[in-house]
């Protein structure tokens, strides 16, 4: 087996490199539906905002469609940073990069954060089978459409944290939709 010199040693397999590309694509929907729901959420609460105050009219299904929106964009986004590096990151021990202390922090780091996004995934399954029990007030949409961004989040962590883990720094702005960094 010939390894190839242009990309290096430490570049990624094909498995890893066709990882990286699922991310990218997953960052960019992401990205864009994320963008789109804070749309709509600044768009229905100024719309709410201007009927109440000029017209003493309230529409009873923004508020409601506002808090989905709020919901998935924050998830979404949540997802995103932390693929992105944009999250906030406290470094309290400073380690050698490539060191043993360094190695087993990242190990650490890999672990807490894929036993969160699991957790996000089973927890966030429960409240998926709540919600279609469960109706908004007012509408009456099952809450399986808010609940469900929770779930999501932690399945895309997953595949994140892999590619964090076993290609650190691979993932560049080129790579990232735009307004993920």
């Amino acid at each position: 087996m010939m390894m190839d010199h242009a990309r290096g040693a430490n570049a990624p397999g094909a498995a890893l490199a066709n990882l990286i590309r699922f991310n990218a694509v997953l960052s960019y929907v992401f990205v864009w539906t994320a963008a789109g729901m804070t749309l709509a959420f600044f768009a229905g609460t100024l719309v709410e905002i201007i009927s109440r105050s000029f017209f003493h009219y309230s529409f009873i299904w923004i508020g409601e469609m506002a808090t989905f929106c709020f919901i998935w964009a924050l998830f979404l986004s949540a997802a995103v940073c932390f693929r992105s590096n944009s999250h906030l990151f406290v470094d309290v021990i400073n380690a050698t990069a490539g060191s043993r202390t360094d190695r087993f922090l990242r190990f650490v780091r890999f672990l807490a954060i894929l036993i969160m996004a699991v957790a996000f995934v089973y927890f966030g399954w429960n409240l998926i089978q709540r919600g279609f029990e469960r109706t908004t007030p007012n509408l009456g949409v099952p809450m399986f459409y808010g609940w469900l961004a929770p779930f999501v989040m932690g399945v895309a962590m997953i595949p994140f944290c892999i590619e964090e883990y076993f290609a650190p720094g691979q993932v560049t702005e080129d790579l990232l939709p735009p307004g993920a960094v």
